[in-house]
C-alpha cells in the first residue's frame, strides 16, 4: 500500500541531498575565486570556476590569443592552471634543467602505456632509452633506402593520376604513414597504392585526434568508451575506422607475440626490434606487455604520419602559392640536382640552403602540437618568466607563442624562407620548437627530417604542381593537439617536368 509518508520522507531525503550537493559545489566555488592559490592571477572567472570553459573553447587557435591581449602574458585557464604567452616561460617550463613532469590527467586520455603519455619520468625514461637508437641520425641513414622507396611510389602516383587533380593532403600523410609503418613492422600499410590516395585509415588517424580531445575533456567517456566502441560503430563511420585503426596495429603486434621469429626474418631493424628484445645486465629490459606495445604503436603512427603530413602539405601550398619561392627552390634544386634520374642523397639534400629554408619556414607555420602540453610545478614553488608560480600549478604555453610571435619573426604569418638566410638566423633557431625541447622532445626528429628533405626535394625536382580549388581560408583549423584542417583539401595538378 501507498504511504505518504515514506514518500515524504524520500523526497525530504532527495531535498537535503539536493541541498547538500548545492552547498558543496558553492563552496567550491568560493575556494577556487577567492581562497585557491591562484586567486591572483587574471583569467575569466568561469575558467577559475571550472575547466569545462577551457574543454568548450580550447580547440579554437585564436581563444588563448584574445585571452592573453585581454588579461596579459599570464593567464587563469582552469581552476589550476596557468599558462603563459613569453618566450622565457618555454624554457622555463621545458628545458632540459626543467624539473616539471607531465601533468597525468591530461595524458590520460592518450594510449596508455605510450612513451608520449609517461607521465612517470623514470619510466619515460627507460621507454625512451630502449626506442631512441631506432631514430639516431645513424639508423635514418641505414634506412634511407626505404623513406626513397615510398618518396618513388609517391612521385609516380601522383604523375599516374593525369589531368585529375591529386588530393596533396591524403598523398603526403599516405607517404608518411608507409614510412612510420615501415619502420615500425617492415611492413607498410601501402596507403600510397590505394585509389586517390583516400584510405580510410587515413580518416581515422584524424578522428583518433578528435576522439582523444573529447576523452580528454570528458575523462568518464574513458571508461565507457570500449563497452559503446561496438554500439557507437554502427552509428558513425568515423568510430568503425578509428577501431578498425587500432585493430591493425593490434593485428599486427599480436603476430608478433605469437612469433617472435618474425623480427629476425624482417627486412631490416624496425622499433618493435627494440621493445620486443630482452636486455640483461645494467639496461635491463622486460617485454612490455601487450596494451604497452599496442599504444606505442598507435602513438607513434599518429604522430609520424599526421605531423609530419601536415608540415608537408603546409609546405608545398606556400611554395606553390608564392612564384619567387617556388623559382628559387627549383633554380637550386636543378643546379644540385642536374640529372633528375640520378638518386639525391639525404645529407646532400640538407646541404642546400633555400630548401632547408622551405622547411624550417614550413615547420613554423605547421607548429606540430599546437595545444598546451601541461607541465606540473614541484616540488616547490618556481619563477617562470618572471613569475612566482606555487608548487602544484599546472603550466604551459603552446608553439604558435612562440613560432607566430611577430617580436620574433617579421610578418610571422607569412611563408618568409629568406628569413633563415639572414644573419640573425641562429637566433631565430631558439625559437623553433616544433619538436618541442628539453627531455620529452620527439624522437623522431631526425626521421622527419629525412622524410621532408627528400619529399620536398623529389617533388619539385620531378614533377610540376598547379595550385586546384584551394586558397588560404581552407587552412582554417581546429586544436586538437595537431592542427586539424577544416576547409576543402589542398589540391593540385600535377605534370611530370622535362629530364
Amino acid at each position: 500500500m501507498f504511504r505518504w509518508d515514506n514518500a515524504f520522507s524520500s523526497w525530504s531525503k532527495f531535498i537535503f541531498l539536493s541541498g547538500l550537493l548545492f552547498v558543496c559545489c558553492g563552496c567550491l566555488i568560493l575556494y577556487r575565486l577567492f581562497f585557491h592559490p591562484l586567486r591572483n592571477f587574471p583569467g575569466e572567472k568561469l575558467a577559475a570556476i571550472s575547466a569545462w570553459h577551457w574543454d568548450l573553447h580550447g580547440d579554437d587557435p585564436d581563444f588563448l590569443g584574445r585571452l592573453h591581449r585581454i588579461y596579459g602574458p599570464v593567464v587563469r585557464i582552469a581552476p589550476n592552471e596557468l599558462h603563459f604567452s613569453q618566450p622565457m616561460a618555454y624554457t622555463n617550463i621545458y628545458s632540459i634543467g626543467s624539473k616539471f613532469p607531465k601533468d597525468a590527467r591530461y595524458y590520460a586520455a592518450f594510449p596508455d602505456g605510450a612513451l608520449f603519455a609517461t607521465a612517470d619520468r623514470r619510466q619515460a625514461k627507460a621507454r625512451r632509452d630502449i626506442i631512441r637508437p631506432m631514430f639516431s641520425r645513424q639508423s635514418v641513414l641505414k634506412l634511407e633506402s626505404v623513406v626513397q622507396e615510398k618518396v618513388d611510389i609517391l612521385i609516380a602516383q601522383m604523375i599516374s593520376h593525369g589531368s585529375h587533380p591529386v588530393d596533396l593532403h591524403y598523398a603526403l600523410r599516405s607517404a608518411t604513414l608507409d614510412i612510420i609503418t615501415s619502420y615500425c613492422f617492415a611492413q607498410s600499410w601501402s596507403t600510397l597504392k590505394y585509389p586517390l590516395f583516400q584510405h580510410p585509415i587515413l580518416h581515422a588517424m584524424t578522428q583518433q585526434l578528435t576522439i582523444i580531445w573529447v576523452l580528454h575533456a570528458f575523462p568518464i567517456l574513458r571508461k565507457i568508451f570500449p563497452f559503446l566502441g561496438p554500439i557507437l560503430m554502427l552509428i558513425d563511420d568515423s568510430i568503425k575506422a578509428t577501431v578498425d585503426f587500432r585493430g591493425r596495429v593490434a593485428a599486427q603486434v599480436d603476430e608478433l607475440l605469437k612469433d617472435p621469429e618474425a623480427l629476425k626474418r624482417a627486412e631490416h631493424e624496425t622499433v618493435y626490434h627494440h621493445l620486443m628484445t630482452r636486455r640483461p645486465g645494467k639496461d635491463q629490459h622486460d617485454i612490455p606487455p601487450r596494451n604497452s606495445l599496442l599504444s606505442e604503436g598507435v602513438s607513434l603512427i599518429v604522430a609520424g604520419s599526421d605531423a609530419g603530413g601536415g608540415t608537408l602539405t603546409v609546405g608545398v601550398f606556400n611554395v606553390l602559392r608564392n612564384k619567387q619561392v617556388s623559382s628559387s627552390l627549383i633554380k637550386e634544386l636543378d643546379a644540385a640536382w642536374p640529372d633528375q634520374n640520378a638518386t639525391m642523397k639525404f645529407e646532400d639534400l640538407e646541404k642546400l640552403p633555400y630548401l632547408t629554408a622551405v622547411i624550417k619556414e614550413s615547420l613554423r607555420l605547421f607548429s606540430g602540437v599546437v595545444s598546451p602540453s601541461p607541465r606540473i610545478v614541484g616540488p616547490s614553488s618556481a619563477r617562470i618568466a618572471g613569475v612566482d608560480v606555487p608548487a602544484g600549478t599546472t603550466v604551459s604555453i603552446t608553439t604558435p607563442f612562440l613560432h607566430h610571435n611577430p617580436d620574433i619573426f617579421h610578418d610571422p604569418m607569412e611563408f618568409i624562407p629568406e628569413r633563415w638566410l639572414q644573419s640573425n638566423s641562429r637566433e631565430l633557431e631558439n625559437f623553433l620548437v616544433p619538436f618541442a625541447r628539453g627531455p620529452r622532445s620527439c624522437l623522431g626528429i631526425k626521421l622527419a627530417w629525412c622524410e621532408m628533405y627528400l619529399i620536398l626535394g623529389n617533388m619539385f625536382r620531378k614533377i610540376n604542381m598547379e595550385i586546384y580549388d584551394t586558397s588560404i581560408e581552407d587552412f582554417k583549423h581546429k586544436m586538437y593537439f595537431l592542427p586539424v584542417f577544416t576547409g576543402k583539401h589542398l589540391r593540385a595538378k600535377v605534370r611530370p617536368r622535362d629530364s
